[in-house]
């Protein structure tokens, strides 16, 4: 699926008004549930999931309608801007793999559950503004330019827009150091849609950005299961937008271990550990009576 541009088409419910607004959906202005229609025997739906992820496609289905009908107008998969959904804004949304999505929406046009329809050129900068793309790459903060030359992060000077790495040989450095390894042939193909990816400035930002990810206390929680794919931190520019510092207050309480904890928490000094539990004074008359009665049944 291809990034939208000016000429990019819209997705639709065919039908949509027909099959899934009713008398009671029409009266309000914000849909917070769905006439699905229930016929299993429908050649639409026996197609759909006549297919050996038939079952994944057809969650798939559920989800787009499920987005279709909180979007405006009704049934076109737009985004709150207007501008068109693509396979990954609706994976985000759906929390379902890129790769499912795109298969599905691709049988689901075969079949005739969804049909495209042109959208309307943009016809002033704020239009314009809507439509996903990549922005022009800003040089790093502490990359240094002058009389057209650029500090790469060895300290050595060189010219601006001088050729980087080749690509294929980039992308392996930056997959191999990526925590979550999953969708390579997606993130290959995003990466190659980077502008200016294939000159040495971009990609020492790109690193930078990459590298703080990798080294923050998110990404490292539970050997990166917080992380997104790759094919994900790319389509998000995740990389223009690193972690905070780790002395940043994020709010957010640290994992340590109980030896750790107990070195940092020592009992009081009359012996009394402050973090155990408060047992009101007749439930633990209650406990000391029933450990000795249990001494005496030993004896």
């Amino acid at each position: 699926m291809s990034a939208a541009g000016p000429n990019a088409t819209v997705w639709r419910i065919t039908n949509w008004a027909a099959r899934y607004e009713c008398n009671r959906t029409r009266d309000v202005r914000t849909m917070r549930w769905l006439a699905l229609p229930n016929s299993l025997d429908s050649d639409l739906y026996c197609e759909l999931v006549d297919h050996p992820l038939g079952a994944a496609h057809f969650g798939v289905w559920v989800g787009l309608l499920m987005v279709a009908s909180r979007c405006e107008p009704r049934g076109e998969l737009r985004r709150d801007g207007g501008a068109p959904h693509t396979a990954a804004s609706v994976a985000r949304m759906l929390r379902i793999p890129v790769d499912v999505v795109g298969g599905a929406i691709e049988r689901l046009l075969e079949i005739g559950l969804l049909e495209v329809t042109p959208q309307e050129p943009a016809t002033s900068p704020q239009d314009a503004a809507t439509l996903p793309h990549f922005p022009a790459v800003i040089p790093h903060p502490a990359a240094t330019i002058h009389n057209n030359t650029i500090q790469d992060r060895t300290g050595h000077a060189r010219a601006a827009g001088a050729t980087g790495r080749p690509l294929d040989q980039f992308f392996e450095e930056r997959y191999r150091a990526h925590p979550r390894k999953r969708d390579r042939m997606l993130a290959e193909q995003y990466m190659s849609q980077v502008p200016g990816i294939e000159t040495a400035e971009t990609q020492d930002e790109f690193r930078r950005g990459h590298e703080a990810w990798i080294r923050s206390e998110e990404w490292r929680w539970k050997n990166g299961a917080k992380a997104p794919t790759l094919a994900q931190f790319i389509l998000d520019q995740g990389w223009k937008y690193p972690p905070q510092p780790d002395d940043d207050d994020s709010g957010e309480v640290p994992m340590i271990s109980t030896e750790e904890f107990e070195r940092l928490h020592p009992p009081s000094s009359e012996g009394v550990d402050p973090y155990a539990e408060w047992i009101p004074s007749w439930e633990d008359e209650k406990r000391k009576r029933e450990v000795a009665g249990g001494t005496h049944d030993q004896a």
